[in-house]
């Protein structure tokens, strides 16, 4: 309830742009309708592409952002993840192509991708890694 408290009473919210087909936009739509407060939020919310986004909350444009976890530029600060229930996550599947051309290769990036110091560099860039 506190997700939903303090989005209603923010001024000013930035988010992803929906129209952008695979994007944070898309997912931020899904959270804010699952919580039952897209509409409440519309007059006051609008869509920005990440460095955009980022920039705006840098410069105290917006109060608040809704965009994936990634690295945070200078001026803007993780409050958290959207709480469950209604957290999203984007997933990334690997895989080796039956008839790929370079499947030794394919192998060494799915191996070091799921290493235990990937898994820390995940980790450190407030990521979750999946759990292999």
């Amino acid at each position: 309830e506190a997700f939903k408290r303090t989005l209603l009473a923010a001024q000013s919210i930035v988010h992803g742009n929906p129209a952008t087909p695979n994007q944070s936009g898309v997912v931020t739509m899904r959270i804010l309708d699952n919580a039952g407060i897209r509409d409440a939020i519309k007059a006051k919310s609008r869509p920005a592409d990440l460095a955009e986004g980022f920039a705006m909350v840098a410069k105290g444009e917006v109060e608040l952002a809704l965009f994936n976890l990634v690295e945070l530029p200078l001026g803007v600060r993780l409050v958290g993840p959207v709480p469950a229930p209604w957290q999203e996550y984007t997933t990334y599947e690997t895989a080796i192509l039956a008839n790929g051309s370079a499947p030794n290769e394919s192998r060494a990036l799915i191996d070091f991708l799921t290493s235990p110091d990937s898994r820390k560099t995940w980790l450190a860039a407030s990521l979750e890694p999946a759990p292999y």
